[in-house]
């Protein structure tokens, strides 16, 4: 809004919304010339047609690569590290007595032994850190860029040992530059391509081998490590529930604990077979009981069998003239 100083009535005039054509189906209006849309920044200084020149970020492109890489290889790190952890065989859980006649320090210093090597060659982590490794490694099918392995980029993978810290991600920045200026679209679709919708939107739990395979082969290749990781998580979550991670677990993915209730029934594998070991104790508890309670049985019958015997030798004894 502005008013003119240079006429005799003083004339106001008011400033109207900026008006533009942006591809949409209406034309899109601004309170102010200089507004962002679609991480674009605008300065509307005159009327008319315009082109906009959007050159690729490449630096922060890159950057965010070497992140995933640096997070990814962290991850190699911890898990190979869990994998290939010491186990101690004479370090046993405590019982509540030895905890009692033990300092704290000493009990800290003993758990922490005895939990050591807990996850040494865990078969569900190998298998998760495997096809992680496995699914950035293969092709992406049905691209439309000139991307379909992660090495066209300049990201390789090192070679991996199960249950030992390996298969880790390298990255070649030069390659990489090269691949996201030449292309940038390419290398967006061979990292977050998704499947077909009627295997992007179907649950895995209701899905054959051969569809979970096809969905991998069409998913980029993050898509497919997220994919893969979901799984794992939901292998861990099988095996040992949810603790008290379950709101975690739905945040990465709500199918986690929808089909941990569905297919389990919540309960775990590890907390089913702590109930079926309860009611062996439990059995076994009561078998010693009855054990007990007849070998009872059969001592108080001898001993009185042994009273009635000796009732009856001191009264044969008596009547042999044999008890003074």
């Amino acid at each position: 809004t502005g008013t003119s100083q240079d006429v005799a009535d003083a004339t106001e005039y008011t400033g109207i919304d900026a008006q533009f054509d942006f591809g949409a189906a209406q034309d899109i209006t601004q309170s102010s010339n200089e507004f962002t849309m679609n991480g674009i920044n605008f300065k509307l200084k005159d009327t008319g047609d315009f082109t906009i020149d959007i050159s690729t970020n490449t630096d922060g492109i890159i950057d965010k690569v070497k992140g995933f890489v640096v997070a990814y290889n962290l991850m190699v790190d911890e898990m190979g590290t869990k994998l290939s952890e010491e186990k101690y065989k004479d370090y046993q859980p405590l019982t509540q007595e030895q905890r009692e006649a033990m300092s704290d320090k000493d009990v800290e210093r003993w758990e922490e032994r005895a939990k050591s090597g807990l996850l040494r060659n865990d078969s569900i982590l190998n298998g998760t850190m495997q096809s992680m490794r496995s699914g950035l490694y293969q092709g992406v099918e049905g691209v439309n860029g000139q991307f379909s392995q992660l090495t066209e980029i300049g990201i390789s993978t090192q070679k991996y040992v199960s249950g030992a810290v390996g298969g880790k991600l390298q990255i070649n920045e030069s390659k990489l530059r090269k691949a996201i200026e030449e292309d940038p679209d390419g290398v967006l679709e061979l990292l977050f391509k998704q499947p077909d919708d009627d295997l992007k939107y179907k649950s895995e739990s209701t899905m054959t081998s051969e569809e979970i395979r096809e969905k991998r082969s069409q998913s980029g290749l993050i898509t497919r490590l997220y994919d893969n990781m979901i799984t794992g998580m939901k292998d861990v979550v099988f095996k040992a529930g949810s603790g008290s991670n379950s709101s975690l677990y739905s945040n990465v993915s709500s199918s986690i604990m929808i089909d941990f209730v569905a297919e389990c029934s919540s309960i775990s594998m590890l907390d089913k077979e702590t109930d079926d070991l309860s009611k062996e104790i439990y059995e076994e508890n009561r078998h010693l009981i009855d054990v007990e309670n007849s070998l009872w049985r059969k001592f108080t019958a001898m001993e009185k069998a042994l009273e009635r015997m000796n009732q009856q030798s001191a009264s044969l004894m008596q009547q042999l003239g044999m008890g003074n």
